[in-house]
């Protein structure tokens, strides 16, 4: 019988009073020691968190014991029994790090609940660098702001804004207002 997580029914597990052969299945499947190493990726479920606040995961491919693991991603530890991605820390079935949640089909993910970090760009020895989007642009520095939109408008905003040319400064508009 196969069960995905999250359709699990403890009701529909056969038990093996309930099913003399499926006890002597049992103890004829001969017992496969841990692999001392895991290459790849395995599929675990979240079992739970320590008093320390570490994340738990069991990895059937291990054996029922659950882990200490490592997390690359925002989980949600209350979710007991969620299929993860995990690998291991040099291969080592001892050192788990769950990399992130499946996602079955029909179920949106998860949004993250970081917010976004700041970024820094630098480009060198590049002519030409475009920045698109559909609707909107803006460029914010304090109180200072750039805002171009869709529709071909460009607003600034600031304190003070200063215009230098080294050569010719034109202004063209079908009409220019001064103050």
């Amino acid at each position: 019988m196969k069960h995905r997580v999250s359709e699990y029914d403890p009701a529909s597990v056969l038990l093996p009073e309930e099913d003399p052969g499926l006890l002597q299945q049992m103890l004829e499947r001969p017992v496969t020691p841990s692999p001392a190493r895991v290459d790849g990726i395995a599929i675990g479920e979240l079992a739970g968190q320590t008093a320390d606040g570490d994340t738990l995961v069991r990895v059937l491919l291990l054996g029922a014991e659950p882990l200490v693991a490592r997390v690359a991603t925002v989980v949600d530890v209350k979710r007991v029994g969620q299929a993860v991605a995990v690998a291991f820390e040099g291969g080592d079935p001892k050192k788990p790090i769950i990399l992130g949640v499946m996602q079955s089909s029909g179920i949106p993910p998860q949004p993250v609940t970081q917010p976004w970090r700041a970024m820094e760009a630098s480009v060198d020895g590049q002519r030409r660098v475009v920045i698109q989007a559909d609707q909107e642009i803006e460029l914010r520095c304090g109180e200072a702001a750039i805002l171009m939109t869709a529709d071909g408008r460009i607003h600034l905003r600031g304190q003070n804004i200063t215009s230098e040319a080294d050569m010719s400064q034109r202004i063209l508009g079908a009409s220019v207002s001064v103050n």
